[in-house]
């Protein structure tokens, strides 16, 4: 089981966040397909965000996440690094656009420029609230594509609960 074996690995998660998000009206949205790419984004943003995803759950009409929002490491990423991540998440800014704009402000000398930038991308990351808004917005553009059709696909903001507690309470959680 995943979820073990992440527990045992890390042994000092002590926290995660439990996170629910519904389909509008409560409408069956997912199948098979659906769930497939929805996990896809979820793996994705994972690896941008900086966070791990503990265990989840998708049924068709809501989602069940249980997710350890990791600290924000001593030393950030450097620009390649960051640049990989965005083209990982396929953010709506594009990763070549981001790189362009990083060497050419590097190579003229306007670090502080790069930084700035950066900063918007490092701002988003070991964020619960970014990395379930930037999966749900994925997910619904890539949907709504999908299906030919606008509009909302969430029933508003996701909920979250605090789960404290060894990885024993973890494990519980997640069962």
């Amino acid at each position: 089981m995943r979820m073990g074996r992440l527990l045992a690995e890390e042994g000092a998660l002590e926290a995660g966040y439990h996170c629910v998000t519904r389909v509008v009206e409560r409408r069956f949205a997912f199948g098979d397909r659906e769930k497939e790419k929805f996990v896809e984004i979820l793996r994705a943003y994972e690896e941008f965000c900086g966070v791990q995803v503990l265990t989840f759950c998708v049924m068709s009409n809501h989602v069940h996440v249980l997710v350890h929002v990791t600290r924000r490491p001593e030393t950030m990423p450097d620009d390649a690094e960051l640049v990989r991540l965005v083209r990982r998440a396929e953010l709506s800014y594009p990763a070549s656009e981001l790189e362009r704009q990083l060497a050419e402000m590097r190579g003229a000398g306007d670090d502080a420029g790069a930084e700035r930038l950066r900063g918007r991308f490092l701002r988003r990351m070991w964020n619960l609230a970014s990395f379930m808004q930037g999966v749900k917005q994925r997910f619904s553009q890539w949907f709504n594509a999908r299906n030919e059709r606008c509009g909302t696909l969430w029933e508003g903001r996701f909920k979250s609960v605090l789960v404290e507690g060894t990885g024993q309470t973890l494990s519980t959680m997640a069962a």
